[in-house]
């Protein structure tokens, strides 16, 4: 049976040997005589060094993150004829995984082609059907991160063609995979097309068949959306009817069927019309577009496969078999402006017992190793998680659960050699949900990531150790939930609680070393949290809007009935009221509260200047930021601890919220609160 996460509360006999899996080994084992298999005692390490994963409490009942198996063995299908991964060396990246296929990168590095023939599988569907009652065609793979087209001066955006796959060239021949976006579009669209000759056809042309699906807008923002660094997967499937005679064609949006066209194509299903044999990835044949942002495995089958034979491939090929029954992938995020992209590379040593990457974060940027929970765990019966990992010392990493596009993080801080990090599953320090409560009971998702770091920060600080772009390596050897017999926490406001106004509150933490807690209960009268955290840390108590932007009158006046324990008036330091927009900009004007205990509500005028604007529109040089904020499409309030040292309170900061109103400056409304104090400094 050896060390095993099959079945839970697992008590090793003496027959037992746990070898190098790492897993946890029960005190108990001591007792049934395993000592020497084991180290007998559950605080020493579990075969050749491995690490105690689930503590030191034997009764504990300590399961795996993931549950579902995943039959790694299953291989690729047959019909798999060319996988570019972009993995290799730099002799072999253009090379494909699967038969004897080189790209050539164009001279300007924008696209890249190869060159075939009528008889080459890259050119399915040129040949009549043969003679089968099965269905033939073909199936397009790839991933695609990209952005939102810029507006120019007058607000529009000129149409924009972004071949993925393409054969295409000038007369419509060929097939082609592409995105598009039209002026006036509120979104891109994802576009399957080929074209084809009729007897009848005079124009030296060839007639287009196609399948388009417009993504939806909430694609567009937040978890998952647009962005240098956002991944998405696309794909399309022509299929031959050999019976009827008919064709249809099917589009894919992140592994999930989203259009399907039945029977759309002629009717005679005659074979594609291929004006060349040459394939592009990123541009058309004749150039006249290309593809703006980043593709990665580009994957060609001369069969269509079905829905779950493309799911069994995407995770098969974008993941690999690890520890506690998960199939991790390799993933990686950049901010759209960084000026370097960001990557997370598989490393040589990786093996099913340690996923190993290696995470280039730049600026900006971050990455890491990410597992789907199948089925999705009920966290309300855990009070704890443990990672077992190899994290560089001194170098901080984020653990994440998701539940959808909802989240929750706790920041670690990577220690010598391999270790089990302890998580308090109650004390997130930041949860981001659309609604205000987090589905803590359909957790679907685990990732370890890299800290997001800030470009202007070049160097190490003593309070902030961490901060500095480069190389963090990071292996996963376990990751498991400790089971709470008599579960105590309070989840129904787990990641945020309605309060006043209707608006969805959180205590929220960015920073390690930070904190942010509720004190007590919020209710709908009023929230309290505790906000912590060394100098540069950012903790806060925010408040958004359900996932509906707010809007805020350009003239607004706000008025903030809150107080704190932070007495300004003996520090040089201020609290921040912060406003964030749609896209990310933010606005941050200083701010004095009276003390706790007293109501005194205050006026604070956002046409006053803030003291700090930070906009996604920035360019070069990023240590600048223009002032564009949109107040019409606000997403989030908040207010903020000092960022500097405090050294008057030297504690937490504590700050409660009875109520805040937001007011056009019509003449009569500020006049109104005139009498109110100036939330400003003075």
């Amino acid at each position: 049976m050896g060390c095993s996460f099959e079945h839970f509360p697992f008590n090793p006999s003496s027959g037992d040997n746990c070898g190098d899996s790492g897993l946890p080994c029960s005190q108990t084992f001591a007792a049934t005589g395993g000592a020497a298999a084991c180290g007998g005692d559950s605080g020493t390490p579990c075969g050749n060094g491995a690490p105690t994963l689930c503590g030191p409490d034997a009764s504990a009942l300590c399961e795996p993150a993931c549950t579902a198996p995943f039959n790694a063995d299953a291989g690729y299908p047959s019909s798999l004829v060319a996988h570019f991964t972009f993995d290799g060396t730099d002799d072999t990246w253009l090379d494909s995984e699967k038969g004897d296929h080189t790209l050539v990168l164009s001279p300007d590095g924008h696209y890249a082609e190869y060159t075939g023939s009528l008889i080459d599988s890259l050119f399915p569907g040129s040949q009549p059907s043969p003679t089968t009652t099965s269905d033939t065609g073909f199936t397009i793979s790839a991933y695609v991160s990209t952005e939102v087209p810029e507006l120019d001066d007058a607000g529009t955006s000129p149409p924009h063609l972004m071949p993925i796959v393409s054969t295409m060239t000038s007369d419509s021949c060929g097939y082609q995979l592409d995105l598009r976006w039209n002026d006036g579009d509120a979104n891109f669209t994802l576009v399957f097309s080929y074209g084809y000759r009729t007897s009848d056809d005079t124009s030296g042309r060839c007639a287009i068949n196609l399948i388009e699906f417009a993504i939806p807008s909430a694609a567009m923002a937040g978890i998952g959306g647009w962005g240098m660094g956002q991944w998405h997967h696309v794909a399309g499937t022509y299929v031959k009817n050999n019976i009827d005679t008919s064709a249809s064609l099917k589009l894919y949006w992140d592994g999930r069927r989203v259009a399907n066209a039945e029977g759309s194509s002629a009717k005679a299903a005659l074979p594609i019309s291929y004006s060349d044999y040459k394939l592009y990835v990123g541009a058309n044949g004749n150039h006249s577009a290309t593809f703006s942002g980043y593709l990665d495995e580009i994957a060609i089958f001369n069969q269509p496969l079905t829905d779950g034979e493309l799911s069994d491939f995407l995770a098969r090929s974008t993941s690999r078999p690890g520890p506690s029954r998960c199939q991790w992938s390799s993933v990686e995020f950049w901010d759209k402006y960084a000026p370097d992209a960001s990557s997370a590379t598989w490393q040589s040593d990786s093996t099913p017992a340690n996923p190993h990457v290696v995470v280039d974060d730049n600026n900006f940027g971050c990455g890491g190793l990410k597992a789907s929970i199948d089925p999705p765990k009920d966290l309300r019966i855990y009070d704890k998680a443990y990672l077992d990992a190899s994290l560089q010392k001194g170098k901080a990493v984020t653990f994440e659960i998701f539940s959808g596009d909802s989240f929750c993080q706790w920041l670690l801080l990577g220690v010598e050699g391999r270790h089990v990090y302890p998580i308090d599953l109650s004390q997130p320090d930041a949860c981001f949900t659309s609604t205000c409560e987090l589905g803590i009971d359909k957790i679907d998702a685990i990732s370890v990531y890299s800290e997001w770091v800030v470009p202007v920060l070049t160097s190490p600080t003593q309070d902030n150790p961490i901060r500095s772009p480069g190389l963090v390596s990071m292996a996963i050897h376990g990751v498991a939930f400790e089971r709470n017999p008599s579960p105590t926490f309070d989840w129904s406001t787990y990641g945020g609680a309605i309060g006043l106004n209707g608006w969805c509150w959180r205590a929220v933490n960015f920073d390690l070393g930070g904190g942010a807690q509720w004190v007590n209960n919020p209710s709908v009268a009023s929230v309290t949290a505790s906000l912590m955290g060394r100098s540069q840390s950012s903790t806060r108590l925010e408040a958004d809007f359900g996932g509906h932007p707010y809007h805020v009158p350009d003239n607004a006046c706000v008025l903030i009935d809150a107080s704190t324990n932070f007495d300004s008036a003996q520090s040089s330091e201020t609290l921040a009221f912060v406003v964030n927009d749609v896209v990310g900009s933010w606005g941050s004007w200083d701010i004095v509260l009276p003390l706790l205990g007293t109501h005194k509500p205050c006026m604070l005028q956002l046409t006053e200047s803030a003291r700090y604007y930070s906009s996604t529109s920035r360019k070069p040089p990023y240590d600048t930021f223009p002032t564009v904020l949109d107040l019409s499409h606000t997403t989030s309030l908040s207010i903020q601890k000092p960022y500097a040292v405090d050294t008057v309170l030297n504690g937490p900061v504590e700050v409660s919220i009875r109520d805040i109103t937001v007011y056009p400056d019509d003449g009569k409304n500020c006049t109104t609160y005139s009498s109110a104090a100036s939330c400003r400094p003075k």
